[in-house]
């Protein structure tokens, strides 16, 4: 498993990866947009109110390990900083930086969720790019992401990065043990939840996973029309 990093540094990290793929305008960062974006209020699980101070003190943690950079611009006053993750995890491209950064920003995640919510760093990324990108993550000598099981009441699988303690890994298998496949709906007559389960079961599992996607793609317009109004 790839070193551990603590919630904040996730955060700073996810932040950090995040702005250089949706904002790149205003990419590298200073330290004042990074804290404003570690706070911020969407797109992130859990929530949280970082000073200028705690995300330096983070970022002092990260450069060591090359997963933050300092950049000295030239007649700028403040160092600016983007992510280092690329090279650290061996990424190939925009698409493995939005998966990634997803989970660092928001946790565990269905393949619909991280799809939908990932667009906004990687329009052009399919159903086929995230099952692709989750099986290359998890194959990892130190996997960069796992499968976590389905969510308490949930019919999906969600992944998680590979990022967390392992005392924190513990932990999230327990919470998803109540999720297991033994804990759905009654199974109708002659049904089987294991290979033969039938095409009724996998519709339905069909039909669940695109409402998924389409309640997390309405969460993600609701946010984005909350900042433009915000931003006015």
């Amino acid at each position: 498993m790839p070193k551990p990093l603590e919630p904040i540094q996730r955060r700073v990290l996810g932040v950090l990866i995040e702005k250089g793929l949706a904002t790149p305008q205003y990419y590298p960062l200073t330290l004042n947009l990074l804290t404003a974006g570690c706070n911020q209020k969407n797109n992130r699980d859990p929530e949280m109110d970082l000073s200028e101070g705690d995300v330096q003190a983070t970022l002092d943690g990260l450069q060591p390990q090359g997963l933050a950079v300092a950049l000295h611009a030239e007649g700028a006053r403040a160092l600016k900083w983007k992510a280092g993750a690329k090279p650290v995890y061996g990424l190939e491209g925009g698409k493995e930086l939005a998966i990634l950064a997803e989970l660092l920003l928001r946790g565990p995640q269905t393949k619909a969720e991280l799809r939908a919510r990932a667009a906004r760093m990687a329009p052009e990324l399919t159903a086929e790019d995230v099952d692709r990108i989750l099986a290359a993550f998890a194959a990892r000598p130190e996997p960069l992401a796992f499968n976590l099981g389905r969510a308490p009441g949930g019919r999906a699988e969600r992944y998680a990065h590979g990022l967390y303690s392992e005392e924190e890994v513990a932990a999230l298998k327990a919470g998803a043990l109540a999720a297991s496949p033994t804990s759905g709906p009654p199974l109708a007559p002659g049904e089987d939840r294991g290979e033969g389960r039938s095409d009724v079961a996998s519709r339905l599992d069909r039909a669940f996973a695109e409402i998924e996607a389409l309640r997390a793609r309405v969460d993600a317009l609701e946010r984005d029309v909350a900042d433009l109004r915000g931003s006015r």
